[in-house]
């Protein structure tokens, strides 16, 4: 009865310890985030997103490709380092003007 009891624990663990190297492949490199992916690297709600982004605090584009031909928030992979290491662009008012 222990032999047995054992034996299935090791194939149990041996299942686990699979799972666990398939879960930690590396992913391919993002180019683009959604505002919910977004929200979640910066600890954010996706309201807050959305307002940096037509706000022009991060830096961000609408596209074409979102649910029911409505454009959604796309931002780029290399924001989120950006606003982690910077923080958010100055609001517009308060940015030099370009000559």
């Amino acid at each position: 009865m222990d032999d047995d009891i054992l034996k299935r624990l090791e194939q149990r663990l041996e299942r686990i310890e699979m799972m666990l190297t398939q879960h930690q492949q590396p992913q391919p490199p993002r180019e683009w985030y959604s505002v919910a992916e977004f929200a979640k690297c910066m600890d954010r709600k996706e309201c807050t997103v959305r307002e940096w982004c037509l706000f022009k605090r991060i830096d961000a584009s609408k596209t074409e490709c979102g649910r029911g031909g409505k454009p959604e928030w796309r931002i780029p992979a290399s924001e989120v380092q950006r606003v982690k290491e910077e923080g958010l662009l100055l609001p517009l008012h308060k940015r030099p003007l370009r000559r």
